[in-house]
């Protein structure tokens, strides 16, 4: 449609094409099932437009850490039961040096999965600001301090609270 000059009519108005409703990305077939499900969990919670095709890549490995703390998580809650059972042997089935390098052992293997576990976040959150899905991404430097201090509460009496009174002078 050629452009006109002025204001347009209810004629031209009803012409504009609404916008197309794009739908997410399907996952890529690379992805396993639990991945797959993270995929659209993520996707579906933003506009369909928001993963351009260059930041599929970015997001597959996001689905893959999530997945990796999820295990590791589960890891460490099995490794937590069983140095509690260690802890909770009152020499029933084993001898204190037993016990205790049971329980240095299994503080090691915690360790150890603490460690990766904290590494999988760390890349979690890198990944999700990248994507702008974090907060942090989203809110400009200048204007957080702004709202925060726009926020804070005025000092003295409000204008309610003294209505009525009297000053002195």
């Amino acid at each position: 449609m050629p452009r006109k000059r002025g204001r347009w009519s209810t004629d031209d108005q009803r012409r504009v094409a609404p916008e197309p409703v794009l739908n997410p990305p399907e996952p890529p077939p690379e992805l396993e099932p639990v991945e797959a499900a993270i995929w659209r969990t993520i996707t579906s919670k933003l506009p369909g437009d928001w993963f351009a095709p260059e930041t599929v890549p970015m997001l597959k490995e996001l689905c893959r850490h999530i997945r990796h703390a999820d295990d590791l998580a589960g890891d460490l809650a099995a490794t937590r039961a069983v140095l509690a059972g260690i802890q909770a042997d009152d020499g029933q089935t084993m001898t204190i040096a037993e016990r205790m390098a049971a329980i240095s052992q299994g503080s090691k293997v915690m360790e150890r999965l603490l460690r990766a576990h904290g590494y999988q976040s760390e890349r979690i959150g890198n990944l999700a600001t990248k994507l702008r899905m974090t907060n942090q991404s989203k809110v400009v430097v200048g204007s957080a301090a702004k709202k925060a201090r726009d926020n804070r509460p005025p000092e003295g009496k409000l204008p309610w609270e003294d209505w009525g009174e009297q000053t002195r002078q």
